[in-house]
């Protein structure tokens, strides 16, 4: 949003567009509590609070398990929790006030129905933010971590989408 010129085609996965989840945060206490791990990350020490068996639990593919192990021994939980204390919305919750950059390059959604944590009514709307080529596919069978869960669909489906001619730059 902030830096279209960088951008000709964005392809997001599980998460909606950050106008929505602050709505819906605001207007849907399903996703106020879907979002308690975000206010737990957001606290002052977290880092200190959550085992390290928690943060990696989602982490099931045991080809993938090693990677993962050594890149949190070389990360710090502190510094990654950053992103929740500067980017997600903290309590209390409100709408952003501005209207969002629009989104004007071609852009393929995929998400997960069945993410514990971002709810599936962030996508409503999602059209008024882009003015681009909006393509949105929902999943039933997929949670939050698409990528792991999924990876051979995602990646199927993000080369089929880049090959789109009306996706070429």
């Amino acid at each position: 949003m902030q830096r279209p010129d960088l951008v000709t085609r964005l392809g997001i996965v599980n998460i909606p567009h950050p106008w929505a989840v602050a709505r819906e945060l605001v207007v849907n206490p399903a996703q106020t509590e879907a979002s308690a791990y975000a206010r737990l990350f957001q606290t002052p020490g977290a880092h200190t609070m959550i085992p390290r068996e928690q943060v990696s639990a989602w982490v099931s593919d045991p080809a993938f398990k090693p990677r993962h192990e050594a890149a949190m021994d070389r990360s710090n939980l502190d510094a990654m929790l950053n992103y929740y204390r500067v980017l997600f919305p903290s309590e209390p919750y409100a709408e952003y006030p501005d209207a969002p950059p629009m989104i004007t390059m071609p852009t393929l959604v995929i998400y997960g129905k069945n993410d514990p944590y971002l709810l599936a009514d962030g996508l409503n709307g999602l059209w008024n933010y882009v003015s681009g080529d909006l393509t949105i596919n929902t999943w039933t069978d997929t949670g939050h971590f698409a990528q792991h869960e999924q990876p051979e669909r995602l990646t199927q489906r993000l080369v089929e989408w880049l090959a789109r001619p009306e996706t070429q730059a």
